[in-house]
């Protein structure tokens, strides 16, 4: 597993007793000079189901499950590995997609290889086609938890907070490289992980489907990393919260942004 700590933000307003949070995301944005907790929405909501306009490109056949395991030790290094289920011979339902990833993850938490695709990486997130992309952070949820609405569940109408959990922003982590609109990553989705008879802590993951399409709804092809209109990077945000101790009074919780680049680099696993 790799360690990825500097690209590890964490806000420390909260344990201070500021009133930074999550909830920030929708005002007035922060120029890019001063990016950590960047939250100006790029492209699409990963909320929405596909593409907008719906170009050449018409469903999502996905060609792999890409798997991410995140870990936190003691001193909040992250430690992460990264796993290609495929190619895919048709498409897996969702309950299909939570088997798969949570037989993936088990095997990852005792510290086993899942196959030859693994990687000791999340930065960048190669996905070269279309792909189910899962993101699963090995934690006890009362200490580390994804930032969503615990009552949200994932119909459209009924999961608001989802674009919280996971969002697409204008800028890289530097705060100064600019990043591809989000035209590509949709459907986000809240999974149940299995964790009994498993080292696994928590039982959730979030989703999202890549369709590797542009602004207009093309597939991305052709791929020239010299070339911003066929190799796309995206700066996506996930966010977290950690239980910061208190001696009375409500739990509190500081806000955590991790913030890999991803986008279709023209690479397959």
């Amino acid at each position: 597993m790799s360690e990825i700590d500097r690209r590890t933000v964490i806000s420390l307003a909260a344990l201070a007793g500021g009133g930074l949070a999550l909830s920030a995301c929708g005002n007035k944005p922060k120029p890019p000079s001063n990016t950590v907790g960047y939250c100006d929405l790029a492209g699409q909501s990963v909320r929405d189901l596909a593409p907008k306009p719906l170009g050449p490109v018409k469903s999502f056949t996905p060609d792999y499950i890409c798997i991410v395991y995140m870990k936190f030790s003691s001193d909040m290094s992250m430690k992460v590995r990264r796993v290609y289920i495929g190619p895919l011979n048709r498409v897996l339902t969702p309950s299909e997609v939570e088997s798969a990833a949570s037989d993936v993850l088990a095997k990852l938490a005792s510290g086993q290889s899942y196959n030859k695709n693994d990687k000791e990486d999340i930065e960048p997130l190669h996905m070269g086609s279309q792909q189910i992309l899962v993101i699963y952070l090995d934690h006890d949820e009362n200490k580390v938890r994804f930032k969503y609405n615990p009552s949200d569940y994932n119909d459209p109408n009924h999961n608001s907070s989802y674009d919280l959990t996971i969002r697409f922003v204008k800028y890289s982590a530097n705060g100064s490289d600019q990043r591809h609109d989000n035209h590509s990553f949709f459907n986000i989705m809240k999974m149940a992980i299995t964790t009994h008879g498993t080292p696994l802590k928590s039982g959730t993951a979030f989703r999202l489907d890549n369709w590797n399409t542009d602004e207009m709804g093309h597939q991305i092809s052709g791929v020239d990393s010299t070339n911003s209109s066929t190799y796309y990077l995206h700066s996506m945000n996930i966010h977290f919260e950690v239980a910061s101790p208190v001696s009375s009074g409500p739990q509190k919780w500081v806000p955590l942004i991790i913030d890999p680049d991803t986008g279709n680099m023209g690479m397959q696993p």
